[in-house]
């Protein structure tokens, strides 16, 4: 688990609690949705509480803070466990996410397999972007993938980015990441044609992303949030070597990474930089 030891995590009446080697933190909220969220929603909810970690945006302290910051309570109050949903339903329908599966336009077009995944992705992430006007940068990276144990042959694979860039001069070049893959397989890693919804694995993950990025987008921080997924992680985690080594090569100052992996919290830390997985 980390340095961190991840001890138990809870919803008691005044908001949701965490126990790291038992160390209490806890996050106080009158908000009654919050209070009667399902476990479900809490752990969304702890994921956007990572996310805005900056350091004029909310308080963790060993004792119940008596003060949150105004922007931290609106994010919790937009979260949308319908929309995690829909976004997961809208994954799956996609049949096959494997990395090895089609990316041609006439099965983009059809809607199957990892290539129309992507689109769409990248479609969600635009019109957040309009949304905020414009506030999201939106990109791909494709890389090739030459041919490994689960690789059979070449494939191009792609990250979708979503930038929102930090207000701050200064702190504008420090960056969070928030990622889930959006790739999928179902037990043979090289069937690039049969079903497989990966709905858990991960595209609940994928759609944790796309709600942080839909909430927090309509927010402004300090420092940088890139909302990311990323395919290629059930054939050998490719898409994600691929982004460490573009944050190495750039030199990108990353002061925490909220993976969103099955949807179920760890918590693994090494100060001061912090890795939230799930």
């Amino acid at each position: 688990m980390g340095h961190w030891g991840f001890d138990r995590l809870r919803m008691p009446p005044a908001g949701p609690e965490l126990l790291l080697n038992r160390r209490k933190i806890v996050v106080i909220s009158n908000d009654k949705a919050l209070r009667a969220a399902s476990w479900r929603s809490a752990r969304s909810w702890l994921r956007i509480l990572a996310v805005v970690v900056f350091p004029s945006s909310l308080v963790l302290a060993q004792k119940a803070p008596a003060y949150i910051d105004p922007q931290f309570k609106a994010a919790l109050s937009e979260i949308s466990a319908g929309q995690i949903q829909s976004d997961i339903e809208k994954l799956v329908s996609f049949q096959t996410r494997s990395t090895i599966s089609a990316q041609d336009s006439a099965s983009i077009s059809a809607g199957r397999g990892v290539g129309a995944a992507r689109e769409w992705i990248k479609g969600q992430f635009e019109r957040y972007s309009r949304d905020c006007g414009g506030c999201l940068e939106v990109t791909t990276d494709t890389f090739d993938q030459p041919v490994s144990e689960r690789v059979p042959e070449p494939v191009g694979i792609t990250d979708v980015f979503a930038v929102l860039k930090g207000t701050d001069p200064t702190d504008t070049k420090r960056i969070v990441l928030v990622t889930g893959h959006y790739d999928s397989r179902n037990s043979d890693p090289l069937d690039k044609t049969g079903f497989a919804p990966g709905a858990n694995d991960d595209g609940s993950g994928t759609a944790v992303s796309l709600e942080c990025a839909r909430v927090l987008s309509k927010l402004k921080f300090p420092g940088t949030i890139i909302f990311l997924t990323v395919a290629g992680e059930e054939q050998g985690l490719y898409g994600s070597k691929h982004v460490a080594e573009l944050a190495k090569a750039q030199g990108w100052q990353i002061e925490a990474v909220l993976n969103n992996e099955d949807r179920t919290l760890k918590l693994c830390a090494f100060f001061p930089k912090v890795f939230l997985t799930a």
